[in-house]
């Protein structure tokens, strides 16, 4: 038997067995078959939205009649993931997959893998693998500047000539002079700020981070805690956001005044955990109302905002933030979702005229972040560009380029699958702690559910049961866990939702446990963290290193450290950098670091957004 067909029946038994099969994995095991009469060629070529060319994929695979049943599913498995990996990092209009003519069973196989990806279905009937289409759908149609709704990704099979030159063109970036690029004006971003008041919004999936500068300063912070997956409409999720818009507009108007200190008191107060929304509406109504018309709007607002976000606009839509909304059935989706599309403009209301409202991913907003700070440190490896990624609810990923620029793309790299493997837990529902099945796709093996808080989740549910069942029934007896009726597991969510609280606490294990599980799971993250690069680097190859980690999870020093060994594991001299305190270079970052109620963890995509509002 060859080595090849050993290794994929290896695979297939880990997977049977519980556990990791990396795509890595098969991928580095399929490109051994080059020049090998079992191998076959397959160039995917991707055409890119906005007219600025294409991309190509060169992928290998065993012939299909060399293959039994549970390999030939294994290899299509794979050529989904690798295709669904491509889509969610770039979007695009179409993907044509370039074969060798006459090998038996290959274009079977192939349309049974653009079949997994419906792509004659609409929309809201599309599942699983296909919901990337929603996405490039949505993309295409913003920056293609046509009508919503009115793009329709396609796929093809075309046969491989001997020229490599139908693959198309590679990709044309947008070139900037020197003086135009942005890695040329971030150092000039805290001089723009001069006089001007400006709020900074990161929203995520487990709260609203605010920042309002002024007056050469920041005045305020506020943390509002929410969980927008249980919203079943979108004015939900926007009706937060623009009460949080509200507060820091009266707050910076108490500011202005000499008899504004009892007000700016009462309005700190409301900081604190507990308040409700009618509390925060009503206060704000009184100020409001005190001051009359003397409301001043903004400079700016810069906010990043956890989905697809494209000149402003939030166009992705197949996000867990909006799940609820998106099952709803009393609601047409496409038109209920349009009103988010347009967050920005309902935010300008809360500007000065002339003041602008800057939206972007909070991907993208971590790479900015780190570019800025980066910029006044003298570190010269900014000009290969900057890889950042946000640990917190969820995983988001943002890439600035040596040029300067944020490209246009999704990005959306915390639906990339990186494992093939671990079938048994395939079999829990996807809000159960113990499944790897995403929230919102349910596809098996994405990093939703290996890094940030749910990875931490399903490793401690994983783990604990067999290793440490004290700890785990510590964890109940802390009120943060519930069984269903049905067995599923889940966090605690009323009275209070338990999920910070729960990361919280397993965050501090791992110091006040020492060495063994609570350890290793975070380890076990910094693996999946180094599978992910290598995912990134195979589809994306930037030439940035640099790779700088924001969110809770890096906040606690122990815990990064342990990611940090992990992911050594799989990659030796990957570069971690944690946007921590020592990250602190800007004034504003600086005057963050120095407060000592917040980390610089916790509340750096804020400041990253007051410096974008201006850029």
């Amino acid at each position: 038997m060859n080595n090849w067909k050993d290794e994929l029946n290896h695979c297939i038994e880990d997977a049977e067995m519980g556990r990791s099969v990396f795509i890595t994995r098969v991928r580095d095991m399929f490109d051994s078959l080059e020049g090998d009469s079992d191998g076959v060629c397959i160039v995917m070529l991707l055409e890119l939205a906005g007219d600025i060319g294409f991309r190509s994929f060169s992928l290998w695979i065993p012939a299909p009649k060399a293959l039994d049943t549970s390999e030939l599913d294994m290899v299509r498995e794979y050529l989904c993931a690798t295709v669904y990996n491509i889509l969610s990092t770039f979007g695009s209009r179409s993907l044509t997959f370039l074969r060798p003519g006459k090998i038996p069973n290959l274009d079977n196989l192939l349309r049974g893998v653009i079949a997994e990806f419906h792509p004659e279905s609409s929309k809201a009937d599309r599942r699983g693998y296909g919901r990337c289409l929603n996405v490039a759908e949505r993309i295409t149609d913003a920056v293609d500047r046509r009508k919503p709704g009115s793009s329709r990704f396609t796929f093809r099979l075309t046969e491989i000539k001997s020229s490599r030159k139908q693959f198309g063109t590679p990709p044309k970036n947008k070139q900037r002079s020197e003086d135009e690029s942005l890695a040329h004006k971030l150092r000039i971003l805290p001089r723009k700020l001069k006089g001007k008041t400006v709020l900074g919004m990161d929203i995520g999936g487990s709260d609203i981070k605010l920042v309002l500068f002024m007056n050469s300063r920041i005045i305020a912070y506020k943390e509002y805690d929410w969980f927008p997956a249980k919203f079943i409409r979108t004015q939900q999720l926007i009706d937060p956001i623009l009460l949080m818009a509200r507060w820091a507009r009266v707050r910076a108007a108490v500011e202005r005044i000499p008899e504004g200190a009892v007000w700016k008191t009462a309005l700190d107060n409301l900081s604190a955990a507990g308040s409700s929304d009618d509390e925060i509406e009503k206060m704000i109504s009184h100020v409001e109302d005190a001051l009359a018309g003397n409301l001043e709007g903004f400079d700016g607002i810069g906010l990043c905002f956890p989905d697809v976000v494209v000149r402003d606009k939030i166009v992705g839509g197949e996000v867990y933030k909006t799940r609820g909304i998106r099952n709803n059935p009393d609601i047409d989706y496409e038109q209920d979702f349009a009103q988010l599309t347009n967050l920005d403009t309902r935010l300008e209301k809360y500007c000065r005229p002339g003041g602008r409202v800057r939206n972007i991913n909070d991907g993208p907003m971590a790479a900015f972040t780190a570019a800025v700070e980066l910029s006044f440190s003298g570190d010269e490896g900014i000009n290969d560009g900057i890889l950042a990624h946000t640990l917190g609810t969820e995983l988001g990923t943002g890439w600035l380029d040596e040029k300067g620029n944020l490209p246009e793309i999704p990005l959306e790299v915390y639906n990339y699958i990186i494992d093939l493997g671990c079938r048994p837990e395939r079999r829990f529902p996807s809000d159960d702690l113990r499944s790897l099945n995403n929230f919102n796709t349910k596809i098996a093996g994405t990093l939703q559910k290996y890094t940030s808080q749910s990875g931490v989740f399903r490793l401690t549910m994983k783990y604990f049961p067999s290793q440490r069942p004290d700890l785990l029934r510590e964890l109940y007896d802390k009120g943060f866990l519930k069984n269903g009726i049905d067995g599923s597991i889940h966090t605690r969510q009323e009275p209070r939702d338990m999920r910070k609280a729960l990361l919280e606490h397993l965050m501090a294990l791992p110091e006040r446990e020492g060495e063994g599980v609570c350890r290793d799971i975070f380890r076990e993250i910094g693996e999946y963290l180094a599978v992910m690069w290598q995912e990134i680097r195979f589809i994306l190859n930037p030439r940035a290193t640099n790779r700088v980690l924001f969110g809770r999870l890096v906040k606690n020093p122990v815990c990064f450290r342990l990611i940090a060994e992990g992911a050594a594991r799989i990659a030796p001299g990957m570069e971690l950098t944690a946007a921590d305190e020592e990250s602190a270079w800007t004034p504003i970052m600086r005057q963050l670091r120095d407060d000592g109620r917040y980390t610089v963890a916790q509340f750096a995509q804020a400041v990253g957004a007051v410096h974008f509002a201006v850029a």
